[in-house]
């Protein structure tokens, strides 16, 4: 089988080497080139993938001989590199947030609609405990969803880092913590696009970025989600809710999951209860590439939804009521 030779462009995210590693460990691709906005970083991933390191993102663009590439830029550029790349006719993995504003995500779209290449986004919110999740809601276990929260916090500025410039400056250019966590992905992934917003959002003391939000999202059916995101404190990790008329599944921050059904006490589920694990993203990405099928895990609508729910998120946390 021939290989599907893919590039790198961008290191901003700091597991870049992990994708140019994993690329060159599935049998169906290799890495063909790297850019990256530092040469130096340019030069060290390109001898650990054993491919060349090129001066402009552009020569990867105009290589004809590359199939895909993965965009691992600051998600400020991304609309430029992702459109460049679709309009070239390669196939695209994003990391996550597809970009910034909603036109930039209409854009992105159009392109990858019209090219009719296979974009991916890097946010593997698809797991076992997430798909069991999902068939408890969908099967009707627990009726009708009433409430969902995800609640995801992670050490990215504690302490005197919020004063730090060049972190804070890094989370801007990820378009904020509302943008660099999975929790508005895993609500929409368990209950689809919602029609409403509301939120909070705590700023760094310059207010340049979001380091804490709170966003609230009401969906279709009259269910109510919550996506926390807190940067400041890494004590309670990822925690997922789902409540129904009739029951509810939670995690603990350990990762264990328990079921309450109304009015009785809550009881643990096994792990020989859950389903599969998918594939990991960049792997499935790669297969839908070889194979020639659309992705539907971790596609362009999605992705673009998730950045309607970001945005609308950062709109209602200018409109909040002052309390004097």
């Amino acid at each position: 089988m021939e290989k599907k030779r893919i590039a790198l462009i961008g290191a901003f995210q700091t597991h870049a080497d992990k994708f140019v590693n994993l690329i060159n460990s599935y049998e169906e691709s290799e890495m063909a080139a790297v850019w990256a906005e530092d040469p130096d970083t340019a030069k060290e991933y390109a001898e650990m993938a054993n491919c060349p390191a090129v001066e402009n993102w552009e020569d990867i663009i105009a290589d004809e001989t590359i199939d895909g590439v993965i965009i691992m830029t600051a998600p400020v550029e991304h609309v430029k590199h992702v459109v460049a790349a679709a309009n070239a006719g390669k196939h695209i993995y994003v990391e996550k947030a597809l970009c910034i504003t909603n036109e930039e995500a209409e854009e992105i779209r159009a392109a990858v609609k019209k090219s009719g290449v296979i974009l991916a986004m890097a946010d593997p919110i698809i797991t076992p405990i997430t798909k069991f999740f999902k068939k408890k809601i969908e099967d009707g276990t627990i009726g009708q969803v009433v409430n969902a929260k995800s609640r995801i916090s992670f050490e990215q500025c504690p302490g005197d880092k919020v004063n730090d410039p060049a972190v804070i400056d890094r989370i801007h250019k990820l378009g904020g913590i509302v943008a660099d966590t999975h929790s508005q992905h895993v609500l929409l992934y368990l209950l689809g696009k919602p029609v409403r917003a509301a939120a909070m959002m705590v700023k760094d003391p310059t207010g340049k970025a979001d380091i804490d939000t709170v966003a609230l999202y009401e969906f279709r059916n009259g269910a109510i989600g919550v996506a926390e995101c807190c940067s400041r404190t890494s004590s309670g990790g990822w925690m997922l809710e789902v409540h129904g008329e009739k029951g509810s599944y939670f995690t603990d921050r350990k990762g264990g999951i328990y079921y309450a059904p109304a009015g009785a006490a809550f009881e643990k589920i096994s792990d020989e209860e859950l389903p599969e694990a998918e594939d990991y993203p960049l792997h499935y990405w790669i297969r839908c590439v070889v194979e020639n099928v659309q992705n539907e895990m971790y596609g362009v609508d999605d992705a673009c939804d998730m950045i309607a729910m970001q945005n609308a998120a950062r709109a209602a946390a200018e409109n909040c009521v002052q309390i004097d």
